[in-house]
């Protein structure tokens, strides 16, 4: 009788559970969730019972019981993968990153071709930014599933990310071959493309994703981009702000848009926007403090206001400035810097104190980052302080580099190429391009090139000569004091989009700056001066790619000026 009566209950447990698994597969959770729990209370170790509750519990996303339930049906059966997979989902989502790899690690090696288990691991270690092992990971989940066009694409976004683009493109190409009305592989596509500086072909990927899928925000923000790039600025600001009307507190579109405005001259709209970089996924990197941020609202006048830098050395060099409006408003001004330019910006006047990137800055009332200080005083394209020169170079080295340079000859500084990042933005050309500058009558050209690039001088055609006064720092640099001292004696600076151009344009030095088609905001979008530098004078490509163009400018420029 008693064995009779557990095998009906085994049969109305395994009934309920098929049932529950119906209703499960419906999605009528809480049905299903019912029955579960009423075969638990008769069996609280039914390992498959625990199983499915957890992943209603994921499904609804309460991540802890979803853990806990899943590991409770784990010690009841260990050998079941999907167990491990699906509670890897769940502590990934809590941050519990090192237990969710575990999970995923173990469900694989029960199963080697578990292609979800693979894939999951992808996406959780591309999160994580271990793009090449999210690579390999999403490579696994392929060779079990080639048709897999979500693994296709993830894998493209990884090789995007590492900006492997020309691979990128090919495996997102896969994934819409496999999938052609797949609107987010066509994005990631544009993004490829993108990458590839091939900007029209990226716009075309970008309205194919929104034709797909029309409110597809991220489509319109990297649309905006694209946009931007081919000199279309009217049309990128309307793509950014579909992306708004679409998602309001979208920080990239914000960002975006605020760089087209920039480079429009439209200051002050362009510089409140760019306060939303500080929200975007991947924001650069700031020290947080307890004292408020000044934003320009409040009165700085007896108070202590801290400037942080941002960015790279240039961005220092250009806004700068702004500590000697503070110090004017009454301010006592603490000016962080990275160390290269610790020493020649104290040139900017006794009373601000100039101290280390990382250095403890003592007690003050208010922190401002550097680019935010544009918003802090109400910066328009008519306001900008272009008072030159902000900067000085030191009086003995002044002299001493004097008697280096010598005064014969019409002597011209240059620049050819700047930080990693510069190269990668398309700013930076060879030095091979002053070949012909290099042949004009009294013309000497001096090299204010360090680190980076300098391995050109040994590489020049033959018949150019460019001078080298090699003077390098413990970090393998010139110290810009050095520069600053070498600009001072110079007649003219040619300079690609680097530090030595905002350094010549604070010194008040006559600078000619070399740039692309649609080059960094601050230089505008058209003419051949900027706001920013009165002694700077613009030389831009006509079109993309076309620095022979920009060369031959320069070069009947300078025949005109060495004749007069």
């Amino acid at each position: 009788m008693i064995p009779q009566m557990v095998a009906n209950r085994a049969e109305a447990d395994e009934a309920k559970l098929r049932l529950g698994i119906d209703l499960h597969q419906q999605g009528r959770l809480g049905d299903a969730e019912k029955l579960y729990r009423d075969i638990l209370q008769r069996n609280p170790k039914r390992s498959d019972a625990l199983y499915l509750l957890g992943i209603i519990a994921l499904a609804t996303r309460k991540y802890q019981r979803a853990a806990d339930l899943i590991g409770r049906s784990i010690q009841q059966n260990p050998h079941f993968p999907p167990a491990y997979c699906n509670r890897a989902l769940a502590l990934a989502q809590m941050k519990r990153h090192a237990e969710a790899l575990a999970n995923y690690d173990k469900a694989v090696a029960l199963n080697p071709d578990f292609a979800e288990a693979h894939y999951n691991r992808g996406m959780l270690l591309r999160d994580l930014g271990r793009h090449t092992e999210a690579i390999a990971s999403f490579d696994k989940a392929i060779a079990i599933r080639p048709n897999d066009a979500e693994a296709h694409n993830n894998r493209g976004n990884a090789l995007n990310d590492i900006k492997h683009h020309a691979e990128a493109l090919a495996s997102l190409d896969r994934a819409i071959a496999l999938k052609p009305d797949f609107a987010a592989a066509h994005c990631n596509r544009g993004n490829a493309l993108t990458g590839l500086k091939r900007p029209a072909e990226a716009l075309a990927s970008y309205d194919r994703a929104l034709a797909l899928r029309p409110d597809f925000a991220e489509a319109y923000c990297n649309r905006g981009d694209a946009l931007h790039e081919l000199k279309r600025p009217d049309a990128a600001l309307a793509s950014f702000d579909w992306a708004l009307a679409l998602k309001p507190d979208f920080a990239e579109a914000h960002f975006g848009r605020s760089l087209t405005l920039l480079a429009m001259g439209r200051y002050e709209e362009g510089f409140r926007e760019h306060e939303w970089r500080h929200r975007r996924s991947n924001p650069e990197s700031i020290r947080s403090f307890a004292r408020p941020l000044w934003l320009g609202e409040k009165d700085i006048g007896g108070k202590t206001l801290l400037i942080q830098p941002e960015l790279f050395l240039g961005d220092m060099i250009n806004f700068c400035r702004y500590a000697k409006l503070a110090e004017a408003k009454g301010a006592k001004v603490i000016l962080a810097v990275q160390e290269p330019l610790r020493r020649l910006l104290t040139s900017l006047g006794p009373a601000i104190t100039i101290i280390g990137e990382s250095d403890q800055p003592g007690p003050f009332d208010y922190h401002c980052p550097l680019m935010s200080l544009p918003v802090a005083f109400g910066t328009t394209l008519e306001t900008v302080p272009a008072s030159v020169p902000y900067l000085h170079a030191e009086t003995e080295r002044l002299e001493s580099w004097k008697r280096k340079l010598g005064e014969h000859g019409f002597k011209i500084g240059i620049c050819w190429r700047g930080s990693a990042a510069s190269v990668q933005m398309d700013r930076t050309f060879p030095l091979a391009r002053f070949f012909d500058v290099s042949r004009l009558p009294h013309v000497r050209l001096i090299s204010l090139q360090t680190g980076a690039g300098v391995e050109e001088l040994a590489q020049m055609p033959g018949g150019m000569c460019v001078e080298d006064f090699a003077v390098e720092s413990e970090d393998g640099l010139r110290p810009f004091v050095d520069t600053a001292a070498i600009m001072e004696n110079l007649d003219l600076i040619i300079t690609a989009d680097t530090a030595i151009a905002h350094l010549a344009g604070a010194l008040g030095r006559p600078a000619w700056v070399v740039l692309k088609e649609v080059p960094d905001w601050r230089w505008g979008l058209e003419g051949d001066v900027t706001p920013w530098y009165p002694t700077v004078r613009l030389f831009r490509q006509k079109t993309r790619d076309d620095w022979d163009g920009v060369f031959a400018d320069i070069h009947a420029a300078l025949t005109g000026m060495i004749k007069c």
